[in-house]
């Protein structure tokens, strides 16, 4: 009985997993780009541990926007070290995608990723 329950309980976590990465899509530059988003500099994004980082503009904010291997990977703690204070108004993730801006704007619009 007991490793037939520890059975279903792997089974179960690993069917939980296989779900959650299927929901959680892998947002690129391009993804957020036909959201309104447009690309200005490239950003630093190795020091925060992100795979990709561009400034530019997004709903009439400039903003920051952050890709990460997955959203687990999202320096949080940095973001939110930022947000809010002088420069940064606003802090938003959407799956793998971390973004910072400086109106709130962005992060309505954020949320439309598809």
């Amino acid at each position: 009985e007991y490793k037939m329950k520890k059975l279903i309980i792997l089974i179960f976590s690993m069917f939980l997993a296989i779900i959650t990465s299927a929901l959680s899509k892998d947002f690129k530059i391009n993804d957020v780009e036909k959201i309104g988003f447009q690309k200005g500099d490239q950003q630093f994004y190795q020091m925060i541990g992100a795979i990709d980082g561009w400034g530019g503009t997004l709903g009439g904010d400039t903003v920051e926007v952050y890709f990460y291997e997955t959203k687990k990977k999202i320096n949080n703690a940095f973001f939110k070290s930022q947000v809010p204070g002088d420069t940064w108004k606003d802090y938003c993730t959407k799956d793998n995608v971390a973004l910072i801006s400086k109106g709130k704007n962005a992060c309505k619009l954020l949320k439309k990723l598809k």
